[in-house]
């Protein structure tokens, strides 16, 4: 223990110390930080704050372009899925409709309502088919699909007659064909290359640097006449509701010829003779094989009333007959009475020329004159037509191009036929809304004579087996496509 004397002793010798006068080390500390910091640049403080303000954005960006693009990509994907999921759906709805169509479907009334095709995803598609037709002089829109032999088929007319205002006439019915776009259009797929009175070759168009030419042969598609001379794109393809020239006229229009029907027109008359029988009896058999020989009564008045209608380049129907009679006591091969060594000079040209006539000719030793077992009245023309139709053909061709159908042709179509009467086109147009089975129904319904159906018969169909129309297809979420489809169900195998 220190003594007191010791401590007052230490006081003693530093009489001026106190505890508050040692030095504070932790103030001293402080001060020298604080001196460090406000002698740093004050420049250098803010790139730095900068510096990481831009790192920052920049990670931003990075991250915000991934994650666009990651939508992006997830976006297209989806787009791409949806976009086969509707060729797929297209592809359905194509097989679909071919299908129904071999069926011998209406082109219309089967398809005129819209179809959901079931997927395997669940998720249906929407189909509708469109088409524009001619009514009346105007484009309309309407459901279902339209025949082609509602057009007048190029490849069909005759180019090659040496008449060449009647051929001119097939054209010159059409709105915008005056007799010069009419000589220049037959020039443009005639096989010669000689122009027509008011037409135009290969010589006009290379005098003037075109770069097509004529092609001098059938036409592939109905737009290789935009480079006719006087053709305008307006004149082919029309406006919103005014039909332009490809509204009128077609190079797909053809029929199929269904197998197993006799073919009237065979050059074997006895096999005709013969198929006839079984099929049709021995009274059908024996006046069809008589109007080969000899041909009808109607069919002579005819030529003396239209004397630029078809003609067969034979000779008149009764110096015919009196020439290939068969002399008696010969032997020739005979079916029912009439001679087969007499060729088949005269062709049905349709069914028309066996409803309804008579045929002059020698059965046997006897001149007689036959009655056809298909009756003619309005009553039973129809029921005649369709009998004919079930067990023979007219063509010898499986696919037969050009004629005109009836159902849906405007009347400016008919009319191109040769010499076919204005008002009768217009009344044709009329009686649709009654419904035309058949050609005959014509004649049922009393809009033409079974004489005027003999004339332009072999024109007419009822329907063909080319159609054409505009697919619309929307799927589940509402995603489009719009597809121009042409149906060909003339091929002999369907």
């Amino acid at each position: 223990m220190r003594s007191p004397s010791r401590s007052r002793a230490l006081t003693s010798r530093h009489p001026g110390w106190t505890p508050a006068s040692q030095p504070d080390h932790r103030n001293s500390v402080s001060t020298l930080l604080t001196q460090d910091r406000d002698s740093y640049p004050t420049s250098r403080r803010g790139s730095l704050l900068v510096v990481v303000l831009v790192v920052l954005v920049l990670l931003s960006l990075a991250a915000a372009t991934f994650l666009s693009t990651a939508v992006e990509d997830a976006g297209v994907s989806h787009l791409l899925l949806e976009r086969d999921h509707l060729l797929l759906g297209r592809n359905s709805a194509c097989e679909q409709a071919l299908v129904q169509l071999q069926r011998d479907g209406d082109p219309v009334r089967d398809f005129a309502a819209p179809i959901n095709i079931p997927t395997g995803d669940g998720r249906p598609l929407t189909v509708r088919w469109e088409h524009q037709h001619v009514s009346r002089g105007r484009l309309i829109s309407s459901p279902g699909l339209l025949d082609e032999s509602a057009k007048l088929n190029l490849n069909a007319i005759p180019t090659e007659t040496g008449d060449p205002v009647r051929e001119r006439a097939w054209l010159t019915s059409l709105p915008g064909i005056d007799d010069r776009l009419a000589d220049a259009i037959l020039d443009w797929i005639d096989s010669d290359a000689t122009p027509r009175p008011l037409g135009a070759e290969q010589s006009f168009y290379t005098s003037r640097n075109r770069n097509s030419l004529p092609p001098n042969h059938q036409l592939e598609h109905v737009a290789q006449l935009a480079d006719v001379r006087g053709m305008t794109p307006t004149l082919l393809w029309g406006t919103d509701d005014t039909p332009g020239l490809a509204h009128y006229l077609t190079v797909t229009s053809r029929e199929f010829s269904k197998p197993g029907r006799i073919d009237l027109n065979q050059s074997d008359l006895g096999k005709l003779y013969d198929e006839l029988e079984q099929s049709a009896g021995p009274l059908a058999a024996q006046f069809v094989l008589a109007y080969r020989v000899a041909g009808s009564l109607e069919l002579s008045e005819e030529r003396s009333r239209f004397p630029h209608a078809e003609e067969s380049g034979l000779p008149d129907l009764f110096v015919a007959q009196e020439r290939d009679r068969p002399t008696a006591g010969t032997d020739r091969p005979v079916r029912a009475g009439i001679s087969l060594d007499v060729p088949g000079t005269f062709r049905v040209r349709s069914y028309f020329d066996l409803i309804g006539t008579s045929v002059r000719i020698r059965v046997g030793t006897d001149d007689r004159v036959l009655s056809s077992p298909w009756p003619g009245d309005p009553a039973s023309c129809e029921r005649s037509w369709q009998d004919l139709a079930m067990v023979a053909t007219c063509s010898s061709q499986v696919v037969a191009p050009g004629r005109v159908s009836l159902r849906s042709a405007p009347a400016s179509v008919l009319r191109c036929l040769p010499d076919f009467p204005a008002e009768l086109a217009l009344a044709i147009e009329h009686s649709r809304r009654r419904g035309l089975q058949n050609p005959a129904s014509l004649v049922a319904n009393g809009t033409a004579s079974l004489e005027q159906l003999r004339r332009w018969g072999p024109y007419l169909t009822t329907q063909g087996a080319v159609f054409s129309g505009t697919l619309h297809l929307r799927n589940a979420v509402g995603l489009p496509l719009t597809e121009t489809v042409l149906f060909d169900i003339s091929s002999s195998d369907r």
